[in-house]
């Protein structure tokens, strides 16, 4: 199994590198916990954001950022650097348009891994 497509959901080229290098009996258990563990970051950035707490904000988009990446996607990754630069700027005013792009873009992630019976 490979990712032939390139979009702005999963980057082929890392997600297939992943999968090269680990096999799909060492990659799945790792998107799997990703995926059950992302939820609760993202609903943390919902409670940051309502409260302002922009170094928590920071560190949780950051924290998502890193993961996204790692795994090839790259809508959130970059969904997350925004967010991150905005709290780094204590720059509220796009925190919710951010919020729920996130939240598509990981809906998205969802949705192609599960076409792939990754989760």
């Amino acid at each position: 199994m490979t990712l032939e497509k390139n979009n702005n959901i999963v980057n082929p080229f890392i997600f297939n590198s992943l999968l090269q290098s680990l096999g799909e009996d060492g990659l799945k258990p790792i998107i799997q916990e990703f995926i059950a563990y992302a939820p609760e970051q993202v609903s943390n950035l919902h409670t940051y954001i309502d409260t302002l707490a922009h170094n928590d904000i920071h560190k949780e988009a950051h924290s998502i950022k890193g993961s996204a990446s790692n795994l090839g996607f790259s809508s959130l990754a970059e969904y997350c650097q925004q967010l991150e630069s905005a709290a780094n700027n204590e720059d509220s005013a796009d925190y919710s348009r951010l919020l729920s792009s996130i939240n598509t873009a990981f809906n998205e992630i969802k949705s192609e891994l599960s076409k792939q019976n990754l989760i």
